[in-house]
C-alpha cells in the first residue's frame, strides 16, 4: 500500500474482469491474503474443474528469491508483510489437476514483478503462459495487463495483444 500497489492491482483485477467477461469467461475472483498457498491452489481448482478451458489471472508482487546474492527462485505475494508466497510449484500443481481432469487448454497471465521466472514451471502441452515482465524486469505498474487485456476484449489474437502490452512497457 505504501507504494500505491494496491490501487494498481485493484484497477488490473477490474481491467481483467471486463475484458474476460466481454470474452464470455464466467470470473471468479479469489483474494491471495484470505489464503496460504494450499488454500489458494485448492480454491482455485475448484472454481475451474470441469471447464474445458481455464484462463487465470494473477496480479500482485512478485519476488525474486535470493541466496547468496544470486537469485534461485521467483514467488508471487499472497501476503508480503505475513511472508505468504505463491510459489511456480504450487501453480503448477494447480495446472496439472486441472489438466487431469478434463481441462484441455489453460492460459495463466501473471502480472508481477519478475514473473517470467515462472515460464519454465509452468510450461506444458496445452498452457499458454504470458507474463507481464521477464525474470529480472520489474512489471511497470500494471502497463502490461492494461494494454494486453484491452486488446483481448477488442478479439484481437492473443500474440498480437502480447505484442502490444510489450510495446507499452519498452
Amino acid at each position: 500500500a505504501e507504494l500505491g500497489a494496491t490501487e494498481q492491482i485493484e484497477a488490473g483485477v477490474q481491467e481483467a474482469a471486463l475484458a474476460f467477461g466481454g470474452l464470455g469467461a464466467t470470473v471468479a475472483r479469489a483474494h491471495g491474503e484470505q489464503f496460504d498457498s494450499e488454500g489458494l491452489v485448492n480454491a482455485l481448482a475448484a472454481k475451474f474443474v470441469g471447464h474445458k478451458r481455464a484462463l487465470i489471472y494473477i496480479t500482485t508482487h512478485g519476488i525474486q528469491l535470493v541466496r547468496n546474492r544470486h537469485q534461485v527462485g521467483f514467488g508471487l505475494c499472497l501476503d508480503c508483510d505475513a511472508d505468504r508466497m505463491l510459489l511456480p510449484g504450487d501453480l503448477k500443481r494447480l495446472l496439472d489437476y486441472l489438466q487431469q481432469h478434463g481441462t484441455g487448454q489453460v492460459v495463466v497471465v501473471i502480472e508481477a514483478c519478475y514473473s517470467g521466472g515462472a515460464i519454465e514451471t509452468l510450461r506444458g502441452k496445452g498452457r499458454t503462459i504470458v507474463t507481464s515482465s521477464g525474470v529480472d524486469d520489474q512489471s511497470m505498474g500494471g502497463i502490461f495487463s492494461r494494454e494486453f487485456l484491452r486488446c483481448l476484449s477488442g478479439g484481437t489474437e492473443m500474440g498480437e495483444c502480447f505484442d502490444k502490452g510489450r510495446l507499452a512497457v519498452v
